[in-house]
């Protein structure tokens, strides 16, 4: 007569083989539900998120298998219009034009074309020429002028032109010649 140990020990031999035959029962019932369920389309598979019928497992393949049905569709792309209009309305191009902006653009050009205008433009001259230079100290010296580099033109009025010149140590300095040796760009 078995003792009362092995008794025991036969009882939890056998609920431990019925789990384990219950748990396969349960993993292949699991399985061909989620197999029926990945023939939907995803539409419908999103219906059985909390399917009861499905192990923990077999939800996390139903999950990802709609992330990858979902994520691999092209997505719409509107015409290129409704997307220009889009834009405008969510600048809101109105304000672009308010009275605030067009003056700031207004006194940008001004001033834009106030620098263009001052600035010096590249020339060259025809002949060489000696210029008489007076320097900040009060001497004059005899500046010459050669035709192998080009000059800063500041303006051509009339009968003169006026250059500009680099001096270290002193700056910029402007220099009147007759305008007839210029050669315009």
């Amino acid at each position: 007569m078995p003792t009362a140990k092995q008794q025991m020990e036969a009882k939890y031999a056998e609920a431990a083989e019925r789990f384990a035959r219950v748990l396969h029962a349960v993993e292949r019932s699991s399985q061909a539900r989620l197999n029926k369920l990945l023939q939907l389309l995803p539409s419908e598979r999103i219906a059985h998120f909390a399917d009861p019928l499905l192990t923990r497992a077999d939800a996390l393949r139903l999950t990802r298998s709609l992330r990858t049905d979902l994520s691999s569709r092209r997505h719409y792309r509107a015409p290129l219009a409704a997307r220009v209009n889009a834009i405008f309305k969510r600048i809101q191009i109105g304000r672009l034009f308010s009275s605030t902006t067009l003056l700031f653009l207004t006194m940008a050009s001004i001033y834009s074309f106030i620098a263009w205008h001052n600035t010096a433009h590249l020339a060259a001259i025809a002949r060489p020429i000696d210029i008489p230079f007076v320097y900040p100290d009060g001497s004059t010296r005899k500046l010459r002028m050669g035709t192998d580099k080009p000059w800063q033109l500041l303006r051509i009025r009339g009968n003169h032109a006026a250059l500009r010149l680099w001096f270290p140590g002193q700056g910029y300095q402007e220099i009147e010649v007759p305008s007839e040796i210029i050669i315009r760009p």
